[in-house]
């Protein structure tokens, strides 16, 4: 007959093994979600930030467009907030002011509306907004968009377009709406 004994370490090594593999799982998952997951727009391997060490003024990326070599396109956006002032809704919206193309380059798609023309980005005259899905169903309680304009800090805006709480923007979530960003050189 045999007789086997259990020291210490083979009582307590199961017990520190299993945080460890934790551990383990929880960091790949944030690695995983952060850095290896492609991310969910078109063609996400051409897509690239440049972030500066303040605000980049709108001469910069100009410059930044005429410059590029390897570089498709540059497109720019300036994340802020104002006020929603609708009959019995006020509120305050996420709003991203962003150059003509970043939506497209984004792969944003309207669920309702389209996107801005050429001649309206950049314009202040007549002001247009695009907003989300959250926002259209709350606020305008999914209503024709037809002649349709919000109040924000006081100033109309046309609702053009409406995108799908889906859409990713740049990775910033619970965004409410975007409007061109207007530029004064």
């Amino acid at each position: 007959m045999a007789v086997t004994t259990i020291s210490g370490w083979d009582a307590v090594s199961p017990r520190s093994c299993a945080p460890s593999a934790g551990a383990v799982t929880a960091m790949f998952s944030f690695v995983n979600g952060l850095l290896l997951r492609p991310l969910p727009y078109p063609n996400a391997e051409r897509l690239a930030s440049v972030v500066g060490p303040g605000m980049i003024r709108p001469a910069d990326l100009d410059l930044w467009r005429e410059g590029a070599r390897s570089i498709e396109r540059f497109e720019g956006f300036s994340a802020t907030s104002e006020l929603l002032d609708e009959p019995g809704d006020v509120r305050r919206l996420r709003l991203f002011a962003v150059t003509e193309n970043y939506l497209p380059m984004l792969g944003a798609r309207p669920i309702r509306g389209r996107l801005w023309a050429a001649d309206e980005a950049g314009s202040a005259d007549p002001r247009v907004i695009v907003i989300s899905e959250r926002i259209w169903v709350e606020v305008l309680r999914g209503a024709d968009l037809s002649n349709r304009t919000l109040a924000l800090d006081g100033i109309a805006h046309v609702v053009i377009g409406v995108l799908p709480d889906e859409f990713h923007n740049g990775g910033y979530t619970s965004t409410d709406a975007w409007v061109p960003l207007v530029v004064s050189r």
